[in-house]
């Protein structure tokens, strides 16, 4: 018996029989592990999609079923968002969302018309890959013959030569002309390989990692130098200007003893005796006025210096002096801290010609550094044999330095440790403390309060200060920190992505250098409530005020390893100098001025003059 359908009954039997029959992901090939890239996500996506369509999976069996599709980096995301998604359209857009977020119109245009046609890339490939990229542009999209005109100058020369622009009016048309043309070259490019043999040609070697010719990376002294160090000593340069491994090795070695409270405490006696004699050096160098000489903000280095000295390396170095004539040498360790900080993002931010010939700014930078680490490696050698003869019955006997050599017993870890505390610490800090003895001399009723505070603390004058003194200097510190807030220092931290990433939307690629800019956000009122007023009382209260909106010293695994000791000497400097003088300023205002650091710009004649006892 034959029974006769109409196409109607026929697709209506079909649907019947598809609504009766549901599947599962169970059979499904396609999977996604989590890549980052637009591309493998709509591909996937798609190919699930039609999977799920075919096989008539509702919503809720399809979500049930989303870990046969995801592994690795996804499958773990899943775990975490799944709670919150209920239809299929939902997980397609967290998913995009997450791992291949819209990028923005700026961003395509880049890709549109910055990647030219490679030798071993097909016109069909490299015209898919730019149609792809105009299609997420947003609405009106170009026409076909705009779009042509945009990529036309990036197609491979060769073909262009062969395919005048005049000639194609659609992408077809291109296609077919540049397929005729491709077939037509590689006959062309076979033949010659079969009658021609290729000349032999004197190809010079050229070293991937140095980029110098006449070697390969295989035999670069310059990789092998360093490699060989660290199996050996862990590092070999300084942590401010190393990443990854060998940063990470420094750092475990030098952060403990450094970053406990009980070492800081230790130095408050030493940072104040420098400081009493920096006090006596500013009286003596005040005009009839009481106004401190043009150069003052250079003393302020060396005081700095004094103090970074006594923690580093264990001696005064005699930055102090009424004659320095007779001794240069603080003045250069100076001059060369100051080239050296403020010339790195020179080096490592413009045209790195540096590393094919030695430039002049390369080899003065070079010169500055061998010149610290003669410097430092004198002192510690020094310090070792002290500590040969050195009683010692705990650490608490040992000085910071001596620490270091005791539990590393490599001089070099602590000429690391010094170098790096020398060459980030005296501009940085110096800059610092002009900033915030400007700001307590213009803003006299806040500098009142905090002189109030340390009169409190600190009734006798002459007591030598202890670091329960120091914490008890809430308002002082408070204002410390509204000046780092207003008038940031550093104006900011760069890192560097070690993996592709995904901030506020925008994709951002491994590589990329991201800039946390302080000296912009914690002048933001999304952060900071009333950001133009200047109120160290902010910092006392509960309210709205966001962590970051001062980060002085960085934050996270590379925060300052000196941060602990830069605090320390502001705040000594500080309580003892407020505590027996008035800051005034009766000159031009000085304007703030944006180079490596944030500062004053001018001469610093601030007015000392002694309060009423």
């Amino acid at each position: 018996m034959t029974v006769s359908l109409t196409n109607e009954q026929f697709q209506a039997l079909l649907a019947k029989l598809s609504m009766s029959r549901r599947g599962s992901f169970a059979q499904c090939t396609a999977s996604y592990e989590g890549e980052k890239n637009p591309e493998t996500v709509e591909a996937f996506l798609a190919a699930v999609s039609i999977f799920k369509k075919i096989e008539n999976i509702p919503d809720q069996e399809a979500l049930d079923g989303v870990p046969l599709l995801l592994k690795g980096e996804a499958a773990i995301w899943w775990q975490g968002v799944k709670t919150q998604v209920t239809t299929w359209e939902q997980f397609g857009i967290r998913l995009r969302h997450a791992f291949a977020p819209k990028k923005p119109a700026y961003i395509l245009y880049q890709e549109i018309v910055g990647e030219k046609q490679r030798d071993d890339v097909t016109t069909e490939k490299f015209v898919a890959h730019k149609r792809m990229l105009f299609a997420q542009l947003p609405s009106p999209q170009h026409t076909e013959e705009q779009q042509l005109d945009m990529i036309f100058g990036q197609i491979n020369l060769k073909l262009r030569e062969k395919i005048p622009r005049g000639s194609v009016h659609s992408f077809d048309e291109l296609l077919a002309a540049a397929r005729e043309v491709e077939e037509l070259m590689a006959d062309v490019s076979l033949t010659k390989d079969i009658l021609v043999p290729p000349p032999q040609r004197n190809i010079k070697k050229r070293c991937e990692f140095c980029h110098f010719v006449g070697h390969t990376i295989q035999d670069c002294r310059k990789l092998q130098r360093p490699n060989s160090e660290d199996e050996e000593d862990g590092n070999t340069s300084s942590p401010t200007l190393t990443h990854g491994e060998q940063w990470r090795k420094f750092r475990s070695k030098v952060q403990r003893p450094i970053l406990q409270p009980q070492t800081v405490k230790k130095y408050v006696g030493p940072i104040e005796m420098v400081t009493e004699d920096f006090i006596k050096y500013m009286e003596g160098a005040r005009d009839e006025l009481g106004d401190l000489p043009h150069q003052f903000d250079n003393d302020i280095h060396r005081w700095s210096l004094e103090c970074i000295g006594r923690v580093a390396l264990d001696v005064r170095l005699g930055c102090l002096s009424s004659d320095l004539s007779s001794n240069p040498e603080p003045q250069r360790i100076i001059d060369a801290a100051k080239y050296a900080l403020r010339n790195v993002a020179v080096l490592e931010l413009k045209a790195p010609y540096w590393r094919y010939f030695p430039t002049p700014l390369w080899t003065k930078y070079v010169n500055n550094m061998n010149f610290f680490v003669e410097l430092c490696s004198r002192y510690i050698n020094e310090a070792l044999e002290r500590l040969k003869t050195k009683k010692v019955t705990s650490e608490d006997d040992l000085s910071l330095l001596e620490r270091v050599l005791k539990s590393e017993g490599d001089p070099k870890i602590a000429t690391i440790m010094a170098l790096d505390l020398i060459l980030v610490g005296i501009d940085t800090i110096s800059m610092a403390v002009c900033s915030i003895l400007y700001q307590a001399a213009l803003r006299t009723k806040q500098q009142e309060k905090m002189a109030e505070e340390i009169r409190t603390v600190l009734p006798d004058p002459s007591k030598p200060l202890t670091y329960a003194d120091l914490d008890k200097l809430h308002y002082t510190k408070a204002f410390v920190r509204e000046v780092f807030r207003m008038y940031s220092t550093v104006i900011g931290n760069g890192r560097t992505l070690q993996e592709d990433d995904v901030i506020c939307g925008y994709h951002i690629p491994k590589g990329v250098q991201v800039v946390f800019p302080t000296i912009v956000t914690g002048n933001m009122e999304q952060f900071v409530a009333d950001p133009q007023e200047f109120r160290p009382e902010r910092w006392l209260e509960s309210g709205r005020l966001h962590p970051f909106a001062s980060l002085p010293y960085g934050f996270g695994a590379r925060i300052c390893l000196g941060r602990r000791f830069a605090d320390l000497e502001i705040q000594v400097l500080l309580a003892k100098l407020l505590r027996r003088y008035r800051l005034e300023y009766h000159h031009e205002p000085l304007e703030y001025a944006v180079t490596f650091m944030y500062a004053p710009d001018g001469p610093l004649r601030l007015r000392m003059l002694e309060r009423d006892a």
